[in-house]
């Protein structure tokens, strides 16, 4: 394979890779302002989220 082919191909799995994540995230801060909703602890969001307390905190 081309040098370039495989660069390409690196590259856009990165891309996919980094918007995997961040979809993840948002996903994560939307469970955790429907927790906050529901008043749920934050001793108990940070341990089923694994965010700090302070992450929480401004979600």
């Amino acid at each position: 394979m081309a040098d370039w082919q495989e660069s390409a191909e690196h590259e856009e799995a990165a891309v996919r890779n980094m918007g995997y994540r961040e979809g993840k995230e948002e996903s994560k801060i939307e469970k955790v302002k429907k927790m906050k909703e529901k008043n749920i602890d934050i001793s108990t969001i940070v341990e089923l989220t694994g965010l700090t307390e302070e992450q929480i905190k401004v979600i």
